[in-house]
């Protein structure tokens, strides 16, 4: 290098640096968002555990009502009596009478010589038994509801029994359901004319000529 005025030269170096670049700042905001969701359905199918120990036992209840029929009576005849014909067949003829009873019951009277008086509502089964002369006759029970009252007695359904033959026993059974206050007899419900229960066979042997048990079933 020349020098136009011959003073000393330097060599000068120039350099050039790049410009710094400014840094970046990235600035992160977070905005938090309540959400509300359903809890989760979980399906458990439960396993049984063991058989705990068996508890102690407990107290004594009381006491059930006491089983078997309460109240029966029986009724018998040892005599033999003409019974009357009835008006029309199926009508109420002459009342069966009877000189011998068994009673054992509240629910049920014996007023002699025919009449059973009912003192307790409830279902009965009644059986009886006629030994009648020879001739079609026939038997029936009557209930009267209300005794001396206005109401007449009625045939109770399904005690009429008979026969075609007769000079042989033959026995009648029904189950009724009877209101308290009612009176009931067993009556002949044929019209064919004069009928005799007999109290003996041929030779004399004695008999009952006829019979009649109730009991009260409910």
């Amino acid at each position: 290098m020349n020098c136009p005025h011959r003073k000393r030269c330097h060599k000068k170096t120039i350099i050039v640096c790049k410009p710094k670049r400014k840094k970046k700042v990235v600035i992160v905001k977070k905005k938090i968002v309540k959400v509300s969701c359903p809890p989760p359905t979980v399906n458990v199918t439960p396993i049984p555990g063991p058989q705990g120990p068996q508890g102690l036992p407990g107290a004594q209840g009381p006491q059930g009502p006491a089983g078997g029929i309460s109240s029966f009576a029986f009724l018998c005849s040892t005599e033999a009596q003409t019974i009357a014909a009835a008006p029309t067949p199926g009508g109420q003829g002459g009342a069966v009478s009877f000189n011998g009873s068994v009673i054992s019951a509240t629910a049920i009277t014996f007023a002699p010589p025919s009449s059973i008086v009912i003192n307790e509502n409830g279902f009965y089964k009644i059986t009886y038994e006629v030994f009648p002369t020879q001739g079609n006759n026939a038997f029936g029970l009557f209930f009267d509801p209300d005794a001396a009252g206005p109401a007449p007695a009625t045939l109770v359904l399904c005690s009429n029994y008979g026969t075609g033959a007769g000079n042989n026993p033959y026995p009648g059974q029904v189950i009724v359901q009877l209101t308290a206050g009612g009176v009931l007899t067993l009556n002949r419900i044929d019209n064919t004319g004069t009928l005799t229960l007999q109290n003996a066979i041929g030779g004399g042997t004695p008999t009952v000529s006829a019979s009649l048990s109730i009991e009260k079933l409910a």
